[in-house]
């Protein structure tokens, strides 16, 4: 997120893009949903508009999503945090 915000020309520190990112991973998704804006993706190298929020709701969308950034991210501390919580998660359904 701080590489993409540099590329608008806005230089944002690992630690604000924490913050700023932190509530897509800790609210409940009811109040992240109020709270957000448009839904953009990048596709065919442009940015585009998503009009249908049901698409990002769907659960296989979010998690290849997931999987993806913890890809890129290639932390194992990260990994290991991610795989705490979505253990949690699941031991509450």
């Amino acid at each position: 997120m701080a590489t993409l915000m540099k590329l608008f020309g806005s230089f944002i520190s690992i630690e604000k893009c924490g913050e700023i990112m932190a509530p897509l991973f800790t609210e409940e998704q009811g109040e992240s949903i109020k709270k957000s804006g448009k839904l953009i993706s990048w596709k065919n190298k442009v940015f585009i508009e998503i009009n249908d929020p049901t698409q990002s709701l769907n659960c296989e969308t979010q998690e290849r999503l997931w999987k993806l950034s913890l890809g890129l991210i290639a932390d194992e501390k990260t990994n290991q945090i991610s795989d705490y919580l979505h253990n949690q998660v699941l031991s509450m359904s």
